[in-house]
């Protein structure tokens, strides 16, 4: 016996089809698309329960995310420093970091809520909107000289720290390519690529590592993807072992 077909009735749907561009009804069985038109479209396969939920919505395909890291669901575990606002996987708006000060507060804020001992780890970070100004040790040590805090930057390839992780990690002194300097040759807490990174986080931690064991971060990435309309991502680089994708 077949099974039941729902048409779902909308105020437009974008096809992406050429030859019907619009709609008004989608006519669906088992999950899938059986027709997309008007009426007699979808009247064509027979008996079907009609759902009025979407009347009043636009309807349209699914993104598809070509590029995407399935660990920004467990990186909302740590502090988002980004220019730009952003909703967490719970929907919250965060407002976007505009000014080096504006990140160095919310760092600040951040880091007085922190339990003892632990490193302060803040994402999302784009220096390119602040021209040629750049974030210092100085910068971050007003956000805690005695906590390690790690600032990492949305390209994934740098960071920011302040002078416990260069004391920690030996990088004040080392002779390490990616150590940012400035005139003076003292390092000036910019950190670019992995032989200087590694160092730092070899120190005080690496955030990114097992994030993704995490019990939900993977359905968290899911909820960011629908969010924006996302139904398909590709990631090439997260991890994401058997019992992770199972749960």
């Amino acid at each position: 016996m077949a099974s039941p077909i729902t048409v779902y009735r909308a105020r437009r749907i974008i096809t992406m089809d050429p030859s019907c561009p619009s709609a008004t009804h989608v006519a669906v069985r088992d999950g899938r698309i059986l027709a997309v038109g008007g009426t007699a479209e979808t009247s064509a396969w027979g008996p079907a329960a009609t759902d009025d939920r979407y009347a009043d919505s636009v309807l349209m395909p699914g993104l598809v995310e070509g590029h995407s890291h399935a660990w920004e669901g467990g990186v909302w575990t740590f502090t988002y420093a980004g220019y730009f606002d952003r909703h967490d996987p719970e929907g919250r708006r965060w407002p976007g970091c505009d000014s080096i000060e504006a990140t160095v507060a919310r760092l600040a804020e951040a880091e007085r809520i922190l339990p003892p001992g632990e490193t302060l780890f803040a994402w999302g970070f784009d220096p390119i909107y602040f021209g040629e100004t750049r974030v210092t040790t100085a910068d971050l040590d007003r956000v805690s000289a005695t906590r390690p805090v790690v600032l990492l930057h949305s390209n994934g390839h740098v960071m920011n720290v302040n002078t416990p992780v260069l004391e920690r990690s030996g990088l004040a002194n080392a002779n390490i390519d990616g150590v940012l300097r400035d005139a003076g040759g003292r390092a000036t807490g910019e950190l670019r690529e992995m032989a200087a990174k590694y160092m730092a986080f070899k120190a005080v931690g690496n955030p990114q590592h097992g994030i993704m064991a995490q019990g939900d971060s993977l359905h968290r990435f899911a909820r960011l993807a629908c969010r924006v309309g996302v139904t398909t991502a590709t990631d090439l680089f997260t991890d994401l072992p058997d019992p992770v994708v199972a749960a």
